[in-house]
């Protein structure tokens, strides 16, 4: 009784969340033309969706190509009611007609118990929690790095002293006030700025403010070093990121690589430099442990699995501390690229998955979609080669993979799930499916 009570436990845990399905958050949209012909918008997570870019409202399709259109609309615009199916995600969500968006970037939400409700308007970046005014001007605030501040305008540019900058919660000096064009603004601080530190914009005339996004001069924050990311030694490891806006920076490290146990041992990272680079080293043999980088930019933390990452987790949840030495296959040290003219290349294109997908394929099980199957010899289908064999004895001497390295759009728990992998995450990791 109790071995069957302790797996039943179990399947709970790993089914997941329990579906909400009366969680539904109401996304408002606002147009200053008051044109909401062809305005659909296209969702991901937190909904029922599919690879190749399908999600569902009930039993209802919609894609890039058919968007959901407006559930309705109200006295602001129009609206969308989306049931959330899975309320631990966070829903993305891009308004758009056609191949335009509004306002461009993919736009994000998951707190839907306390806002169930958000307001869009358009051409603005922020998410409103309570209506706007639509008459609200001011739209976004990007710093030089240095001494100015240029905003951008829904309105035209008039009543430039309504504008102000705050340093956190301490007012800046305003020293100039420019309209460079009808709808945007230069202001000029008496007080360089810092670019690891919060700045806000208010406006006395829209009545709202936003966060100040810094532009800074990348060469005046170079580092030369090919060692960011995790550099492991059985005695410690280093830790290194370089970002030249992040107010603080801290590596937690977890004995497991999901969330199941959320006990960590967090250590901050410094400057040790003006290159933008971050670091810390923590003592210890570390290899088999993971990690996620704590990271305070523009106001906000977040929790962020390694850039720079060799190698993570299922789905990219945490990034993997590895002794790489252990990874090396046999003859790993003599292995040496295949040298060959140029202009005797012949290059044939493959997917790794797709190489072994066939029904028809007969290589081993553990081979079928994977890495391992891709260079599996020996295989065949009515007395032909397949794979990797095929692909030899059609003369070809150079293969191009289609994208390897870890992507986002895949399920990497569900064998089913495929995608062609345009959508990079973690460069320098290899993807998990494939794995």
């Amino acid at each position: 009784m109790k071995k069957t009570l302790a797996l039943a436990l179990l399947a709970l845990l790993l089914a997941g969340p329990v579906l909400a399905a009366d969680t539904v958050l109401r996304i408002h949209y606002h147009r200053f033309d008051d044109n909401y012909s062809g305005w659909g918008i296209h969702l991901w997570n937190a909904v029922e969706w599919a690879d190749g870019g399908v999600f569902f409202i009930g039993e209802d399709q919609y894609s890039w190509d058919s968007p959901y259109f407006p559930s309705g609309s109200d006295s602001y615009g129009a609206y969308w009611d989306i049931p959330i199916v899975y309320p631990d995600q966070e829903l993305g969500f891009i308004i758009h007609a056609g191949a335009l968006k509004d306002p461009g970037p993919d736009q994000f939400w998951s707190d839907y118990d306390t806002h169930p409700e958000i307001w869009i308007l358009s051409g603005f970046t922020q998410i409103f929690t309570s209506e706007p005014d639509p008459d609200i001007r001011l739209m976004s605030a990007a710093s030089n790095g240095q001494q100015s501040i240029t905003l951008t305008l829904g309105q035209t540019a008039d009543q430039l002293d309504a504008f102000h900058v705050f340093r956190g919660e301490i007012e800046q000096t305003i020293t100039g006030r420019t309209a460079t064009t009808p709808q945007s603004v230069l202001l000029t601080l008496a007080d360089p700025i810092d670019i690891t530190q919060l700045y806000t914009v208010s406006d006395d005339v829209g009545g709202n403010a936003v966060a100040v996004l810094h532009n800074f001069d990348e060469e005046e924050f170079v580092y030369e070093g090919d060692d960011l990311g995790v550099t492991y030694g059985p005695s410690a490891s280093t830790f290194k990121l370089w970002s030249p806006v992040a107010a603080a920076a801290s590596v937690r490290i977890y004995d497991n690589p999901h969330g199941f146990d959320e006990s960590y041992d967090s250590y901050p990272l410094t400057r040790p430099d003006d290159s933008g680079v971050m670091e810390v080293t923590v003592p210890g043999d570390l290899h088999g442990f993971w990690y996620l980088y704590e990271m305070t930019i523009y106001g906000e933390t977040w929790l962020t699995p390694d850039l720079y990452g060799t190698a993570m987790s299922s789905n990219s949840r945490r990034s993997a501390i590895v002794d790489l030495d252990l990874t090396d296959p046999d003859g790993w040290d003599s292995d040496q690229y295949p040298d060959f003219p140029t202009m005797n290349t012949v290059i044939w294109e493959a997917h790794v998955r797709d190489i072994t997908a066939s029904a028809d394929w007969n290589g081993t099980a553990a081979g079928k979609n994977k890495f391992a199957g891709v260079v599996e010899s020996g295989t065949s289908h009515q007395g032909k080669p397949t794979g990797l064999d095929y692909i030899v004895d059609l003369g070809v001497n150079t293969v191009q993979i289609l994208p390897m390295y870890d992507f986002s759009s895949v399920d990497e728990l569900n064998p089913s799930s495929r995608n062609w992998g345009y959508d990079p995450y973690i460069y320098n990791t290899p993807e998990g499916s494939y794995s």
